[in-house]
């Protein structure tokens, strides 16, 4: 089953090499497939369909058909 989600947070460099993941509460996403293409330690927001399917990353729950908008208004902090 395919949900639709939106997820808020920093995107950051995921385990394996190209992989970018979102921590959003205590839950972790796989946004790699976003597009554009989220930039390392940038806040924004995601909207995509969870899938089930195992990916490279390892990391998170895919997020597939994935949209990211950018909020310049907050920062990461580390």
């Amino acid at each position: 089953m395919h949900t639709h989600w939106r997820v808020r947070g920093c995107a950051r460099a995921g385990t394996e090499a190209g992989c970018i993941i979102l921590q959003d509460g205590n839950k972790t996403y796989d946004i790699t497939s976003a597009s554009p293409k989220p930039a390392i330690d940038t806040y924004g927001t995601v909207t995509g369909t969870i899938s089930g399917k195992m990916t490279m990353c390892m990391e998170g729950k895919p997020l597939e058909a994935a949209e990211w908008k950018p909020d310049p208004t907050k920062a990461c902090t580390n």
